[in-house]
């Protein structure tokens, strides 16, 4: 009887320390599912935000694009971003023109001892005023004279090329192409197009839709619209600003 006991409570002890051991081991596949879980879950989470950050990434993509592709169509070609130059922003002599036919010039010269400020503007003035008097029609205002650092700076303004060219004794030309034609302006020189790079001859350029400035000198000038055609002694700085340097044909800017 005493053996037949021990023997029970050895399978007792031995069943106990089986289902401890299975217990165990069912708790660590439990954890291990557990983790396996998580990294899903995580893996899920993930794949969610990138998609999220693509997507809005590919909506600003297209957003751009549309605003550069609406840029480009308006412009009738694609070009960079229109920049508009103010003649008092350039440092160097410049010429402004406008889309009422009238022409502003920003003049800088080294201002010498033999004028003060007031010296100067009544000499500038004095001249214009001779110059109107004998030219009807044909008017010269100065806008203003700023004097420092040892240069003067005036920004004079003409009602039209015509009196830009007499006050200045230069060539100026300015205007719509079918009027310059009527007027018999010659065109001295080919142009080439800003969009396709092409060369226009004289003949062609009359046949262009479009505004001219014709002049001979060193400056720079800056044109309401986008440039469109320019000469060889033209150089753009952007599209409504360009560099010209004097030589013997006029130079032609188109916009």
């Amino acid at each position: 009887m005493a053996e037949r006991r021990s023997r029970s409570k050895n399978q007792t002890a031995s069943r106990q320390g089986r289902a401890s051991v299975y217990g165990s081991g069912n708790e660590a596949r439990q954890r291990a599912r557990e983790r396996s879980r998580r990294k899903r879950r995580n893996r899920a989470r993930l794949i969610r935000l990138l998609l999220l950050l693509g997507g809005v990434l590919l909506i600003l993509l297209i957003i751009f694009g549309i605003k550069k592709l609406a840029g480009a169509v308006g412009d009738g070609g694609f070009s960079l971003p229109s920049k508009q130059t103010d003649a008092s922003d350039i440092s160097g002599n410049s010429i402004y023109f406008k889309n009422n036919g009238s022409i502003t010039e920003v003049i800088v010269e080294d201002f010498g001892d033999e004028y003060d400020k007031d010296g100067l503007a009544e000499m500038v003035n004095s001249e214009i005023d001779d110059f109107d008097s004998g030219e009807e029609g044909n008017t010269v205002k100065l806008d203003k004279l700023d004097v420092s650092d040892g240069k003067a700076k005036l920004e004079i303004t003409y009602d039209n090329d015509k009196a830009y060219a007499a006050f200045n004794s230069k060539t100026m030309h300015f205007g719509k192409i079918a009027d310059l034609v009527e007027d018999k302006v010659e065109f001295t020189t080919t142009v080439t197009g800003v969009k396709d790079s092409s060369v226009y001859s004289t003949d062609e350029i009359q046949e262009i839709k479009g505004t001219a400035i014709i002049l001979n000198d060193d400056t720079t000038v800056i044109t309401p619209k986008k440039i469109k055609y320019y000469s060889r002694t033209v150089t753009l700085v952007d599209d409504k600003t360009a560099s010209v340097r004097a030589d013997a044909n006029d130079a032609v800017i188109i916009y």
